[in-house]
């Protein structure tokens, strides 16, 4: 009685409903979502390619029921056949049969959409060789037939390259595949505001390389000042971060090279966290300690080998929580020697820095990806922070405290000859 008062109260409160029995699973609608509705759960798949597998009464009641989200699950049978198919069921109430739906794709590979057994959208392109070119819509909507009744089938037959190296892309948490139904306007609206939000970081990008470049020339004619060639490195590395997200966010990627532009990303911050550190160092006690250059070696080189050849078992994620740990500590010691000789710009860079790098230990408990905060705030705070430090040092008024005194010509005491 409890579970049929459930599935009732779901219905008549959502009008959405998720039901998966031992032979089939399907997705029942009474009325139209308001907002993007995503077919996640209780596909049937299956690796290889035959394109009766189309067919709407095609017997799929032998194949893996997967959740498209949860992909770890259907990758290794997918990866040894670089294609598969996947399939699935909506039962549309008679009352909102006449009303339009769309469907919004995003992808990391090539697909062909099949409604009821017949080709709706090609994505991409599948040749019968195994070859493939990717094209990822990145959620824009595309209308369904209209005057749909009861029972809709739906085919999905997908292809991509996975790396020999599966945790490279599955580290990245992105689904390869993922499908939502809904209606047009929500879906127009919500694809045009994610091209806005794509394109904001471009102009952080080119301020980023300008305010890089200048500081290059500054240690190209002052080259005792190594502080100026690592914070114009710094700038550079970091100038990278946008045009790589941009990439990830809207270029037709497979999985694998979806792989290798995230894991591009976490080695570009490993390099800005480790060139932030010796540029805070540097500046409050004018040297780098043996401690510190073990640790950056460690990071740099250790840590990054041990992630790109094994997966991340739970010893791995360990000590790489570990390093950032410590990395967090000895900036906040930093930090501290930095406010005590009131350089309060560098002491404030350098207890954010270490905050950042510690909110990465939540991450590794709630299993959540904090990457992106991280990203987002980390390397902007501190690029502001230190440019503003370094560009009071060069000032004209700071320069002049420098300068050796002479006395006027005509104050000079000339010796007298013998």
């Amino acid at each position: 009685m409890k579970i049929l008062f459930s599935i009732a109260f779901a219905i008549l409160s959502t009008g959405i409903l998720f039901a998966q029995g031992h032979e089939s699973s399907f997705v029942y609608l009474n009325h139209i979502p308001t907002q993007d509705f995503p077919l996640d759960k209780g596909w049937k798949f299956h690796p290889g390619d035959d394109t009766s597998w189309a067919r709407s009464s095609f017997d799929d009641s032998q194949w893996q029921t997967v959740d498209l989200s949860d992909y770890t699950h259907y990758l290794p049978a997918f990866s040894s056949k670089k294609i598969g198919w996947f399939r699935t069921k909506i039962i549309i109430d008679s009352q909102i049969s006449t009303n339009q739906f769309v469907v919004t794709l995003s992808q990391l590979g090539a697909s062909e959409l099949y409604i009821n057994g017949n080709s709706l959208l090609t994505l991409g392109q599948i040749d019968g060789t195994g070859k493939y070119k990717s094209d990822n819509p990145h959620n824009k909507p595309f209308l369904l037939p209209s005057n749909l009744v009861d029972t809709v089938s739906i085919a999905i037959r997908f292809a991509s390259n996975t790396p020999s190296r599966i945790w490279q892309f599955t580290n990245a948490k992105v689904p390869p595949l993922f499908i939502k139904i809904g209606t047009l306007n929500p879906a127009l609206r919500s694809f045009e505001l994610d091209l806005q939000q794509q394109r904001i970081p471009f102009g952080f990008s080119f301020l980023s390389i300008g305010i890089g470049i200048l500081f290059l020339l500054i240690y190209f004619f002052s080259p005792e000042e190594k502080i100026h060639l690592l914070f114009g490195t710094f700038c550079l590395f970091g100038s990278m971060l946008p045009v790589i997200q941009f990439q990830l966010a809207e270029n037709n990627l497979d999985m694998t090279a979806y792989g290798i532009f995230f894991s591009l990303i976490g080695m570009i911050n490993k390099v800005c966290s480790l060139l932030l550190l010796s540029i805070v160092s540097l500046i409050t006690f004018k040297r780098m300690y043996i401690h510190q250059v073990i640790l950056i070696g460690y990071i740099l080189v250790i840590d990054s080998l041990l992630q790109l050849l094994f997966p991340p078992t739970t010893f791995i994620q360990i000590l790489g929580l570990a390093s950032r740990i410590l990395l967090a500590v000895e900036l906040c010691r930093i930090g501290i020697y930095a406010f005590l000789k009131m350089n309060f710009i560098i002491g404030a860079v350098s207890l954010f820095s270490a905050f950042m790098n510690f909110i990465f230990l939540p991450g590794y408990i709630t299993h959540k990806d904090y990457s992106s905060f991280y990203n987002q705030f980390h390397f902007i705070t501190c690029l502001i922070l230190i440019g503003i430090y370094l560009i009071s040092q060069i000032s004209p008024n700071n320069r002049s405290k420098k300068l050796p005194s002479f006395s006027p010509p005509g104050n000079q005491k000339v010796k007298p000859k013998n």
